[in-house]
């Protein structure tokens, strides 16, 4: 099993790089991810199917558990966010509605104030989007981005996560109905309103997993 784990100023990077078809093919409630705080710092396990691995920071390594061997009774994490996500207008406020002729498609919560959302909505039929900033309490969105992507070849952009300042969150690249759904990272910053891409040297193969701490991701890729 090789692994690379990168460090990228604010954002720290952990690739498992074993079998990643099989990692792929598994259902996303079969992929577990738990975390514990112990002598050595950050630890990760991760359940893929019956296989499980460990993953401790302070070593950089990652061993296969073997069959019957206890895993941590820390948390379990949600194998893609551990920020609330919306999928629905009813799941932010009975009050937010969507622009006519789009579909609400994602939405993320602040965990530094429970009114205020960022979410994504598509176009019914096309492929523009707009990506606004929600404020529950007082009813007022503000569009961040506004893509008309009549030629379809324009990247959209959801919401995954915040990072470890209230005003920059993390989204994931996607091409709007393509198989190309992840592709990469970028943070939007709320205050200069500009999204800027991570370039990380290797490929996701699903959505990052962001770690309590808000400092890495888990990703598997190539």
């Amino acid at each position: 099993m090789k692994t690379k784990f990168i460090t990228y100023g604010m954002l720290s990077v952990l690739l498992i790089a074993n079998s990643c078809r099989k990692v792929q093919d598994q259902s996303e409630e079969e992929i577990e991810v738990s975390n514990s705080k112990g002598e050595n710092g950050f630890k990760l396990e991760i359940q893929t199917g019956n296989t499980a691995y460990k993953y401790d920071a302070a070593s950089s390594t990652v061993d296969k558990i073997t069959s019957g061997t206890q895993t941590s009774s820390a948390p379990v994490l949600s194998a893609s966010y551990i920020d609330k996500v919306a999928y629905y207008t009813e799941d932010i406020s009975s009050g937010l509605s969507v622009t006519p002729s789009y579909d609400f498609f994602q939405g993320v919560q602040s965990p530094y104030d429970s009114n205020v959302w960022i979410y994504m909505e598509r176009q019914r039929i096309g492929a523009g989007y707009h990506l606004y900033h929600y404020n529950v309490s007082t009813n007022q969105k503000t569009i961040l981005i506004s893509e008309s992507n009549t030629d379809w070849n324009k990247l959209a952009f959801k919401p995954i996560g915040w990072s470890k300042e209230a005003g920059k969150v993390y989204m994931e690249a996607l091409y709007l109905d393509n198989s190309l759904e992840h592709e990469g990272i970028w943070v939007y910053d709320l205050d200069k309103k500009t999204n800027t891409e991570l370039e990380l040297p290797f490929k996701s193969m699903r959505t990052p997993i962001l770690t309590p701490d808000r400092d890495k991701f888990l990703i598997v890729g190539s």
